[in-house]
C-alpha cells in the first residue's frame, strides 16, 4: 500500500522471538541488512488498512484480546515472495484463520509469514543458505495483537491475548 497505512500484527511469545532473532543475527553477522522495517516485533501481518480505520481497529483488537486465548502455531517452512522476500511461514491452522477473519476485510492479499529479509534477488539467493542453516521448524505462541502505522512508523497498540472466562 502506498502512503500512510495501518497494520494489524499477530506477535509472538519471547521463546519464539529468540528463535527468529537467532536467524536475523546470523544474517546480520554475514553482512545481510535488508530493507525490511527495523525495530518491529516479530509478527505475522493479519491485515493492512487505511489510516481512517484506527479507531475501529483499536476497538476490534481490544474485543479480540478480551475474548481470545493465545494461539499455538507451527512455524514449519522457509518461503519466498519472488526472490525479493525471504520468510518463515506458519502452518495455517483454524485458530490463525479465525483471528484473521475476526478483523475487517483487507483488500491486500493475505499470505501469513514472518519476514526475515527483504533485498534484491542476488542477495536473497546468497542469504538463503544462512536462513536454512539456522532454521529448525518449531512451535510458537501468538501471545498478542499489535497495531502499527507505517509511513511514518508509529506504534499504536499492543494487547496481550487473554484466556476466555469459562465460568
Amino acid at each position: 500500500m502506498k502512503g500512510t497505512f495501518l497494520c494489524v500484527m499477530a506477535c509472538f511469545d519471547p521463546q519464539a522471538d529468540e528463535k527468529f532473532d537467532v536467524i536475523r543475527a546470523s544474517l546480520k553477522q554475514a553482512g545481510f541488512k535488508g530493507r525490511q522495517s527495523k525495530n518491529l516485533p516479530n509478527h505475522i501481518t493479519l491485515g493492512i488498512y487505511k489510516p481512517d480505520m484506527e479507531e475501529s481497529l483499536t476497538s476490534r483488537i481490544n474485543d479480540l484480546a478480551d475474548s481470545t486465548d493465545a494461539i499455538s502455531v507451527s512455524l514449519g517452512n522457509i518461503g519466498l515472495f519472488g526472490l525479493r522476500v525471504a520468510f518463515i511461514a506458519p502452518v495455517v491452522n483454524h485458530r490463525l484463520l479465525e483471528i484473521h477473519e475476526a478483523l475487517p476485510f483487507s483488500e491486500e492479499p493475505w499470505s501469513p509469514h514472518v519476514t526475515m529479509l527483504i533485498e534484491d534477488d542476488e542477495v536473497i539467493i546468497k542469504a538463503l543458505p544462512i536462513i536454512k542453516e539456522n532454521f529448525i521448524p518449531f512451535e510458537a505462541t501468538i501471545s498478542s495483537i499489535c497495531l502499527y502505522q507505517f509511513k511514518p512508523t508509529r506504534f499504536i497498540l499492543k494487547r496481550e491475548l487473554k484466556l476466555i472466562d469459562k465460568i
